[in-house]
């Protein structure tokens, strides 16, 4: 199966529109704000595409099984609290988070993805 442009779009718009939220959350955020605070409150989209790119690659070295879809639901999680700590401690210009419907949808796809990879499909 050959790789086309149509075929890489899929896979690389959740991770980067992910990635890009993450962006504008962290340059959006006041200068004055700590780095560690910037950093974590735009962390939610860097954390949801790390797991994203580490579960297409996970059956490189391990078999897909079902025993494995409650640990990678139970991961998501994180990247979940961590939107809801932007909601919470964001600095910066209300408006972006009119972002986060994107970010939900590219999640959720993620998420889907990830987790029928993982687990073995179905």
């Amino acid at each position: 199966m050959a790789l086309t442009f149509e075929a890489l779009m899929v896979w690389a718009v959740a991770p980067l529109t992910m990635l890009a939220v993450s962006a504008v959350y962290f340059y959006t955020s006041p200068a004055a704000e700590p780095l560690y605070l910037r950093a974590l409150v735009a962390s939610s989209g860097v954390v949801g595409a790390v797991l994203f790119i580490g579960a297409l690659l996970a059956p490189v070295q391990l078999s897909p099984s079902p025993a494995f879809r409650e640990p990678i639901l139970a991961a998501w999680a994180v990247p979940v609290v961590l939107v809801g700590f932007s909601l919470w401690r964001f600095a910066g210009p209300r408006r972006v988070h009119l972002l986060l419907p994107a970010l939900g949808a590219a999640m959720l796809w993620a998420l889907v993805v990830s987790y029928t990879v993982v687990g073995g499909g179905k």
